[in-house]
């Protein structure tokens, strides 16, 4: 995930800068640094922002700001607290 994909995300998610920053507990402009990265965000940083999108998806009641995979693996984690049928593992 490049910095410019990292910042679609956390817009999807209908956060600020700042919102984000007090989610991940960084400065303001540690999260300006990741947005600007031209490469690959650490992947520390992808994992926590999946994390923070899904907790949107659920405050909003919509599952589709979390990332596609981050739904299939909820669907799959679901799918074994419920006994119901889950999507296959990768």
């Amino acid at each position: 995930m490049t910095g410019a994909e990292f910042a679609a995300m956390r817009k999807v998610c209908g956060l600020t800068q700042s919102a984000l920053s007090a989610h991940f507990g960084l400065s303001l402009r540690a999260v300006q640094d990741i947005e600007a990265t031209e490469g690959h965000v650490k992947s520390h940083y992808t994992l926590a922002l999946e994390r923070v999108a899904l907790n949107c998806a659920y405050v909003q009641a919509n599952p589709m700001i979390a990332p596609p995979i981050v739904r299939k693996e909820a669907l799959q984690v679901a799918g074994m607290i419920t006994g119901g049928a889950t999507v296959p593992r990768a």
